[in-house]
């Protein structure tokens, strides 16, 4: 069966997630057919319906992890309601987490021309262009989303990633601190917060916020990971490989705790331990001088 034209044009590498698009319901999947039940369209009306059914089937493959196919109903509502801002966002979304980042640019920029004032439009281009590692962009776009919306508590975040990969840790601390005080269970920023005063030299800050990030979620390996790091800063070399030890129960391929420990391990004189940690962060696909360069790092720190 070919590719209906609607949905071709919305697939760019010519999948035949389409098939599903048949000329008889009878051959259809179940959550096809329930479109074809509203029959032939009469009137303006109609064709919202079944632009409404087909946004609605979109996101309930966007659910099972189906975008391919959620792409292509929710081209059919675009088709039917090319107004529908709801098509256009929840597509480029499904874009999004196809790594099909310009499309998904494209998709959320037209949701913001036919509504300036959907801040969620503007937040997933924000992620689009962060997407794409143009982060001035994004900043605009979440500085759009949180004057829509000042309480939007994933701009803060995201913002403060933004700034973060942009060098301006300053900034990245005010929006992740901002992102804690309206949601103060928000683990993500407490770990990113903590990064950003790593880098800024405020070590005791830092290890206060990976031990919430710890507090609030005892399994989160990045966590341990990163109170770690500042644990080596600190000249805390026993406590640095027990937070290590940790990051690496809860997962084995935690690469950066490996290179932790060979460091921690070669401060203490075992460099027997040390050189088996850095040869297993390289066998989960690091580069060996990518870590003999950080490691040279976190002993700068550590000394």
């Amino acid at each position: 069966m070919e590719l209906c034209q609607i949905c071709q044009g919305a697939l760019e590498d010519g999948t035949q997630a389409c098939t599903l698009c048949g000329p008889s319901p009878g051959r259809l999947p179940w959550w096809r057919r329930l479109v074809w039940r509203f029959g032939a369209i009469r009137s303006p009306s109609d064709r919202l319906k079944r632009a409404a059914a087909h946004i609605d089937l979109g996101n309930e493959l966007v659910k099972g992890g189906d975008y391919r196919a959620a792409i292509c109903e929710y081209s059919q509502a675009i088709h039917l309601g090319p107004n529908c801002i709801d098509a256009y966002n929840n597509r480029g979304t499904a874009y999004q987490n196809l790594e099909q980042y310009q499309r998904a640019v494209e998709d959320h920029a037209k949701a913001i021309q036919l509504d300036s004032a959907d801040w969620v439009a503007h937040y997933n281009l924000g992620i689009d262009y962060s997407n794409l590692d143009q982060y001035e962009r994004s900043i605009v776009q979440y500085d759009e989303a949180i004057r829509q919306n000042p309480a939007f508590t994933d701009a803060y975040s995201n913002r403060g990633v933004a700034h973060f990969n942009l060098g301006l840790f300053d900034k990245a601390v005010e929006d992740y601190t901002e992102a804690v005080r309206l949601d103060p269970d928000r683990v993500d920023a407490y770990n990113n917060r903590g990064n950003a005063y790593q880098i800024l030299g405020q070590l005791t800050r830092a290890l206060e916020d990976h031990s919430s990030a710890i507090r609030l979620d005892p399994q989160d390996a990045t966590a341990y990971n990163n109170r770690g790091v500042v644990q080596l800063k600190l000249h805390q070399v026993d406590k640095a490989i027990a937070d290590y030890d940790r990051a690496l129960r809860i997962d084995d391929r935690v690469a950066e705790a490996f290179a932790g420990r060979s460091l921690a391990y070669k401060l203490k004189g075992k460099d027997a331990e040390a050189q088996l940690d850095l040869q297993r962060a390289v066998d989960l696909g690091v580069e060996r001088s990518d870590l003999e360069g950080a490691m040279e790092r976190l002993r700068s720190w550590s000394l």
